[in-house]
């Protein structure tokens, strides 16, 4: 239950303004959709913030959030990277004690970079640069660690539970002959390998394969994928299977895990949008300005395209459902989202008054829902909303 992995390269990127709180459309209302395959009634689920923590609550605010996970209790886990610390908070958003800190001790980590809640209420950690996997109960105790060759990691986990196996899938590379793959290492409760999964071959939250560089020889380089190529998602339902949405998707798909075909899709479909010429000129000048000091670069502003993927992001929560991510418009400071059933029925469009975090994911359970979001300042927090549908 993540979202698309790579989407934290458009944070580069990415600067817009975002407004204060407040509750969004009325349920039921007749909305014209920009989604091909809509009707001219969707349902709406109002989204009615009930709090916001950025860490400030417990002395600092986030350093660097990259990840956090709720508990059936209504609790919050956040992943501080900046000191390893996980910052605990009640369903109200009442501080509780942290757990974690720097370090190689038990319950000590050191370059922690995701979190996932296991079927028995306790949350696993990868705590890759000590080898192993530390694991913590849900009143925040350390339970024990789990210790496992990690020879390399992402800026997020990504991990996800297997319910159907009742298993921890774990992202891993490994060379199979000539090629180097993607699989998930299958991982029991005590944390012992039960083997591997090879990972769908869906290209999902890439970009379509065009990037710059800009570097000074000796010092220093810089590069990415040029903006606007960077899209669509992957994410795993917990039942065998995988949605995924390529940066020129229109409706993400559902995918059989060993078998790559098709289950289901989305009954909607998301048009890209067209990059605007604001748009267009910051975005240059914000690349302009980053790659200045470098004494060389091949970046070429005619490479940008005009559109953009229309799908920015995909996550499944803890019941199942489908939460599709909308690219936004330039200026605009809300995110909408789709919320699917499990075989791609649409229940819901939410729109909530924030820029969502890139790279974060989606906490639903019921009709409460989790966002790491953003404010004027670039500020991140993570927000608790009520839906009514």
């Amino acid at each position: 239950m993540r979202v698309s992995y790579g989407a934290a390269l458009t944070m580069i990127i990415s600067s817009v303004v975002v407004g204060a709180p407040y509750p969004v459309a009325k349920a039921q209302a007749a909305v014209t959709s920009a989604s091909r395959g809509a009707t001219s009634r969707l349902t709406i689920w109002r989204s009615t913030e009930q709090w916001r923590v950025d860490g400030s609550e417990q002395g600092d605010a986030f350093g660097d959030l990259r990840d956090f996970v709720t508990l059936r209790d209504g609790s919050l886990w956040i992943l501080d990277f900046k000191d390893q610390t996980i910052r605990r908070f009640s369903a109200t958003g009442k501080p509780l004690t942290a757990v974690g800190r720097r370090g190689s001790g038990p319950g000590e980590l050191r370059n922690a970079n995701g979190l996932v809640v296991h079927a028995d209420g306790t949350v696993w950690v990868n705590d890759p640069s000590n080898g192993r996997l530390s694991v913590y109960r849900a009143d925040g105790s350390f339970a024990r660690h789990h210790t496992l060759p990690i020879s390399s990691w992402t800026y997020q986990w990504g991990a996800w539970y297997d319910s159907a196996a009742g298993e921890i899938m774990d992202p891993v590379g490994v060379k199979r002959e000539t090629r180097h793959v993607q699989v998930w290492r299958r991982l029991g409760p005590q944390g012992e390998a039960r083997g591997e999964r090879e990972q769908p071959s869906c290209e999902s939250g890439k970009s379509i394969g065009v990037s710059y560089r800009a570097e000074t020889p000796g010092q220093g380089s810089r590069m990415g994928p040029y903006p606007f190529t960077v899209g669509g998602g992957r994410a795993p339902d917990g039942r065998g299977g995988l949605w995924c949405a390529t940066p020129s998707s229109a409706r993400p798909v559902l995918v059989r895990i060993g078998a790559n075909d098709t289950l289901a899709q989305t009954a909607l479909a998301v048009d890209p949008l067209a990059v605007t010429k604001a748009e267009r000129e910051e975005t240059i000048a914000q690349i302009r300005d980053g790659i200045r000091k470098y004494s060389s670069t091949d970046f070429d502003p005619a490479k940008i395209p005009n559109t953009k993927p229309g799908i920015a992001g995909l996550s499944v929560d803890a019941t199942g459902r489908l939460w599709v991510q909308h690219a936004r418009s330039f200026g605009v400071t809300r995110t909408t989202f789709d919320v699917y059933d499990a075989r791609g029925a649409h229940l819901g469009r939410v729109t909530v008054p924030y820029r969502v975090r890139d790279g974060m994911p989606v906490m639903a359970s019921g009709m409460s829902l989790w966002l790491a979001v953003l404010d004027d300042d670039d500020v991140v927090s993570v927000a608790r909303f009520t839906l009514t549908p």
